[in-house]
């Protein structure tokens, strides 16, 4: 008989190990999709074993080519249609069949929501994806907000 004993890891090594931002660890803590245990020094640690609901999203390569109309896409990875039109217009999404009926890249749309919805969940209003194409990865908020406040100290003082 085996007993698999669960171990706990700070959030901060918790993120690096997943790859993603303290932030985003945080913000799954919060809507209880990632459980947590509070230290007896303070500090929030999370079960190693559950990380691999953080891991960075990727594309689905067996939706690659399957197609998918926009309202279709809309109820299934709910999302506003202005977002998808966002993300076509962008070249986020292959469209597969143009006109009247689109069809869309099933595996662009799902890739695009899912980064969407990990952007929404942590409050952030950056880019789908950085200048090389690669989702964008969130960073931390609070030296996010640190530096938006000395962009607009720069400017009024302009």
């Amino acid at each position: 008989m085996s007993v698999q004993i669960d171990r706990v890891i700070p959030l901060r090594q918790a993120a690096k190990k997943a790859s993603v931002s303290v932030k985003v660890l945080q913000s799954l803590v919060e809507s209880g999709k990632l459980e947590a245990v509070k230290l007896p020094d303070g500090e929030i640690a999370v079960n190693e074993r559950d990380l691999a609901q953080a891991k960075p999203v990727e594309r689905d390569e067996s939706l690659r080519g399957k197609p998918i109309s926009a309202s279709d896409a809309v109820a299934k990875y709910k999302v506003p249609r202005s977002s998808i039109a966002d993300w076509i217009r962008r070249g986020y999404i292959t469209v597969i069949r143009p006109g009247y009926g689109m069809e869309l890249d099933e595996s662009d749309v799902k890739l695009c929501a899912d980064i969407h919805h990990q952007h929404k969940a942590v409050g952030s209003r950056a880019p789908l994806f950085d200048k090389k194409g690669k989702p964008y990865q969130l960073k931390d908020a609070v030296m996010a907000a640190y530096r938006r406040g000395l962009r607009h100290a720069q400017r009024e003082r302009a």
